[in-house]
């Protein structure tokens, strides 16, 4: 019993180590700890240790978090871009004030914009092997926008896939990143498993076409 309790503390410790504090999801590791742990390790790899630029990382788990049913995701990770932890569990990243966040989550859905427009603005743009976009940017909101349609329909988003990987190019932790969605996103999957497809929180098709709705 002691040795469970030192490693659950162990365990804890090095998630407050990385976030500044302990996220409630991660307390539950007594009741399935090699799961969490797995779920640690994903997160340790695909997200904490990406090189990503970390807000640009913790703004897109934002804004992917408004098709989540679970409203945990977003509402952790809008604490962490406030401030409230650590943004992608970096100290020096910079927090967001509530209006850069609401105007993040008051973009137009995938669903409510001229997809096809936005391919080919981005075709327009030139490679780049260094450069993320920084936050409230024009590329930054196309590449949300085809983001969320990998997200959400892994099977139909052909388009949207080719459109980012041919703007992320080489940049740094850009396989990483474009792995995560074909991943099952596993750290924003908490919906209910009957109601979930393969893909982040992906639900039914009828539910699916029920979010277009909601969210347009």
């Amino acid at each position: 019993m002691v040795e469970v309790f030192d490693s659950r503390a162990a365990f804890e410790a090095e998630v407050e180590g990385r976030f500044g504090l302990l996220p409630n999801f991660f307390r539950s590791s007594l009741a399935a700890p090699e799961l969490i742990e797995e779920l640690w390790g994903f997160a340790k790899a695909a997200y904490l240790d990406s090189p990503i630029p970390s807000l640009f990382k913790e703004r897109l788990f934002v804004w992917l978090s408004r098709f989540c049913p679970a409203r945990y995701c977003i509402v952790r990770h809008v604490g962490f871009l406030l401030g409230l932890g650590r943004s992608s569990g970096d100290a020096y990243a910079r927090a967001q004030t509530r209006d850069e966040i609401i105007a993040l989550l008051k973009r137009p859905t995938p669903w409510a914009r001229d997809m096809p427009a936005v391919y080919a603005r981005l075709e327009e743009l030139p490679q780049s092997q260094d450069n993320w976009p920084n936050s409230g940017t024009e590329v930054e909101d196309l590449m949300f926008a085809c983001a969320a349609l990998v997200f959400t329909e892994p099977a139909f988003s052909e388009p949207a896939r080719g459109a980012l990987l041919r703007v992320v190019g080489a940049r740094p932790g850009a396989f990483v990143w474009l792995s995560c969605f074909h991943s099952g996103g596993p750290l924003l999957d908490h919906a209910p498993s009957g109601d979930r497809n393969r893909g982040g929180c992906q639900r039914s098709a009828s539910a699916t076409r029920g979010t277009r709705a909601a969210l347009a």
